[in-house]
């Protein structure tokens, strides 16, 4: 029998977005605009293996302890024909609505100069959401290299404006 997660991993990138954001959609009506769970990750990225599950509207502080212990600060990478890549899911806690479906998910050195080393598009979002879920997959040949520190930064482009709406902090091994 074929897993979920192998289902999901196998899903192009739109239909993983829309997956994940039905589920979201669903769940943060529930939760209420100004629920724990949104208010514990506004403006966070939560980096793990697998999807989280969905928010439990009925015990807010448990999903607030699951997503804690799923979250991971470390990615590790696969080699394939000698390259390193990273396979991993996000889920941006966006500080508000990024207003358009054009995001970007950038990667920034986590060191003194913070430069921009890579970048992956995600086309098709919905810009009322302010939970977004999807999974990655990024290589050394797109400027990642193997045992450095990242910032991780979820980008809205609104108009002439970029706006960092959701952040996190990240290694690669």
């Amino acid at each position: 029998m074929t897993s979920p997660n192998r289902i999901i991993r196998n899903l192009p990138l739109p239909a993983i977005a829309a997956l994940f954001a039905l589920v979201f959609v669903a769940t943060s009506a529930h939760a209420g605009k100004g629920g724990k769970i949104d208010k514990a990750f506004r403006g966070q990225i939560i980096i793990s293996d697998d999807a989280l599950p969905p928010p439990d509207g009925a015990d807010e502080k448990g999903t607030i302890k699951t997503y804690k212990a799923l979250r991971k600060s470390v990615i590790e990478s696969d080699v394939v024909d000698g390259v390193a890549s990273w396979n991993f899911h996000f889920t941006a806690f966006a500080k508000s609505k990024p207003k358009t479906s054009n995001l970007t998910l950038e990667f920034y050195t986590d060191d003194k100069e913070k430069l921009f080393v890579a970048d992956k598009r995600l086309n098709g979002a919905d810009p009322n959401l302010k939970i977004l879920a999807s999974s990655v997959r990024i290589s050394e040949d797109e400027n990642l290299n193997r045992g450095r520190k990242y910032i991780l930064k979820l980008v809205a482009k609104q108009g002439k404006k970029d706006v960092t709406i959701a952040t996190t902090k990240l290694s690669t091994k």
